[in-house]
């Protein structure tokens, strides 16, 4: 298929689209940054929407992943590994539903460019063929103005979704009045109260309160790698697993013909909870995505969370005062020494 082609396909995935002249906007970043896949995925949905607001086809970015979240293995990560970009649709304001506005390469040939600094405004009536967004935060929504933001439908991959029906049917044959899923994250999130809010005893009290009592039937999806913290939980509840299943031990296996991904088991596993009758996160999501169910009580998340920023931030502040006071006190020492120094 032909640029061009391509543009006539998704000519309808923008209101201000409207002339026949293809116009593409791309995302520089000006410090990149590898992370996880969901903090990739909503700076894609950023570059999307903006797109669509502005009338233009998004040049989709590079997929760059951290290999720490992968058990310290870096691989050559694809969006098409986990996600069907071109049966994705989001949803405009108008409540129409369009393809996801984008294409995966530019066109041969010297494009009409115009960049755009960090927190710059881009208007639909831009000339240029090709707008180059620089953005320096690796969190684009605090650099983009967005005013509009679109409802996204991403269909996983046919790899997640082949690998999750059996799970689903599996599960649902288990307990057939359907199961819950709990998301616990403990690997990189373990500050202030985390670690305690996230112990065995805590979350059997937490689900307790949240409707999931002793004996339902759960699937947990978790970081956390030690088998004996399980050891708390298996007792009380109708416990299920990635480790149950070899199809998804497969998936991350040190002995795996190809190279373990654990963000593919993630995905996989996101699928899995999405057929749950409830879900329980362990923290609250972004705006717009939070769950009505989660381990750490919001309060207690946002209280947790301004202190941490504080603190982080007094300590930055702290260290420039100290390194300040340094050169400072060095730069004195030196013109005492000077002022006492003989004259030649």
């Amino acid at each position: 298929m032909t640029i061009g082609d391509d543009f006539a396909a998704r000519s309808q995935a923008s209101l201000a689209l409207s002339t026949p002249i293809a116009r593409y906007l791309r995302y520089d970043e000006l410090r990149p940054v590898a992370a996880g896949i969901d903090h990739q995925l909503s700076n894609l949905r950023c570059l999307l929407a903006e797109a669509h607001t502005v009338g233009r086809l998004a040049v989709l970015p590079p997929l760059r992943l951290e290999a720490r979240h992968n058990f310290g293995i870096a691989s050559e990560w694809s969006w098409d590994t986990y996600f069907d970009l071109d049966a994705s649709r989001l949803v405009g304001n108008d409540g129409r539903t369009h393809p996801l506005p984008f294409v995966r390469d530019l066109p041969e040939g010297r494009l009409n460019t115009r960049t755009v600094p960090p927190r710059g405004r881009l208007s639909g009536k831009e000339c240029a063929e090709l707008v180059v967004r620089q953005v320096r935060h690796e969190v684009f929504t605090k650099e983009v103005p967005l005013t509009n933001t679109p409802v996204f439908r991403l269909r996983p991959s046919a790899t997640v979704l082949s690998r999750a029906g059996p799970v689903v049917e599996a599960l649902r044959k288990r307990w057939s009045t359907g199961y819950a899923a709990v998301h616990i994250r403990r690997g990189d999130r373990l500050w202030g109260p985390m670690r305690w809010l996230t112990r065995p005893d805590n979350i059997r009290r937490r689900l307790r309160k949240l409707g999931i009592h002793e004996g339902d039937g759960v699937f947990f999806l978790s970081d956390e790698r030690d088998a004996e913290y399980w050891s708390g939980l298996a007792p009380h509840y109708g416990m299920a697993r990635y480790t149950d299943f070899p199809e998804l031990v497969a998936i991350i296996a040190p002995s795996s013909p190809s190279t373990p991904d654990n963000y593919l088991l993630y995905e996989v596993e996101k699928e899995v909870v999405r057929h749950a009758t409830a879900v329980v996160e362990t923290f609250p999501l972004p705006r717009g995505e939070r769950p009505q169910k989660t381990l750490v009580p919001i309060a207690v998340w946002v209280v947790a969370r301004n202190v941490r920023r504080w603190w982080r931030s007094t300590r930055r502040f702290l260290r420039r005062c100290v390194r300040k006071s340094v050169k400072l006190a060095a730069t004195a020492t030196r013109r005492r020494r000077l002022a006492r120094s003989p004259d030649k």
